[in-house]
This record gives structure tokens, sequence and C-alpha cells, in this order.
């Protein structure tokens, strides 16, 4: 859960490219591509399992600049589904998935078109610095070596869980997709 502070120290790793021990990757999003029949399905799917991989409450899900255009023959979807699942009082994942998406009213299906989606995730400290204790040079010393010596080994933990749930994420969505494309 993120700290309410008007001062803090932040920091975050993608969880695609820190992962300890692991092969690097080149960017921290994965990029999913679909056409096929009714793919608008895999925008309320993208929030069942954000729920459901990631343990986040639906309603606690936020949707950032959301637009859907029914307007036109082809409608457009947009939109941007943001989350945060905490693991303790200082670190969590913050996760964005964005979504695009052009269809059009089918004969065969309920709709035909196509969807772009995109999956990043990030672990994030926050320390609170707004008293004057949690600014001293005494404190940060402390807080420094706290880190170092213990607190590290644990983040990594948290970086290998935020991968793994990506990946759960990834190929469940992907599995829906395909389930999608076979369907009829």
């Amino acid at each position: 859960m993120p700290i309410f502070a008007r001062t803090k120290l932040v920091i975050e790793d993608a969880c695609l490219t820190a992962a300890v021990g692991t092969p690097s990757y080149t960017t921290s999003v994965i990029k999913l591509d679909y056409s096929g029949p009714n793919p608008h399905k895999a925008y309320y799917q993208a929030k069942k399992l954000i729920s459901r991989v990631f343990g986040v409450p639906e309603e606690d899900i936020q949707e950032r600049d959301f637009s859907w255009d029914k307007s036109q023959p082809e409608e457009k979807l947009k939109s941007k589904l943001v989350f945060v699942k905490p693991f303790d009082k200082f670190t969590f994942i913050y996760g964005e998935i964005s979504i695009q998406g052009k269809f059009k009213k089918s004969d065969v299906f309920e709709t035909e078109g196509s969807l772009s989606m995109e999956i990043e995730t990030k672990i994030r400290t926050e320390y609170p610095q707004d008293t004057f204790w949690e600014r001293s040079l005494f404190y940060e010393m402390l807080r420094v070596t706290w880190h170092k010596l213990f607190y590290t080994s644990k983040r990594n933990k948290y970086l290998e869980e935020c991968k793994r749930l990506t990946h759960v994420f990834y190929d469940s969505i992907k599995q829906f997709l395909d389930l999608l494309r076979t369907s009829k």
C-alpha cells in the first residue's frame, strides 16, 4: 500500500527487467496483440484476471484514460487499468494494463476486430521522510543499513513474485484470447 506522505524516498524496479538471477529483458513491458472475434471481451476479462491473479479486489482497480467511442460503425476502446498489490508496510506492486481496440459488429460473432494490450508491473518501496527524525542523517544511516542487511533479500523475493504473477496474468489473458479465437 502506498505511503501517503508529502515527502518520501521511492525505490522502484520494473519486475521483468530487475528480477535477480534471471535473464535480463530489454523491456519492462509485455505486449500482446489480438485480431479476431469479440476482442472487447478481453477488457472485462483483464479486470477479472487482475483481481484473481494479483489478489486485488475489482473495486480497487482504477480505470484511467477510459474511452469507448460507439458513435462510429467501428467502435474504439482505450483504457488503462491501474492497480496496487501491497506486500508489506513499505513495498507494493504497481501495475498498469493499457488496452486499445477497434471492433465492429459482426454477422457471425458479437464483434470482430483487433486489440492491443501492454502489461507493465513495478515494485515500489517507499520510505516516508516527513518528520524531522525521518530526515535526519542518523535515521538515514540506520535505514540504509537496515535496507542493505535485511530488507534487500526480502525485496528480491518480492521482485520474483511480481515477475511470476505478471507471467501468470499474461499466460491467462493469452489463453483467454486463444479461446475467443477458436469459439463460435
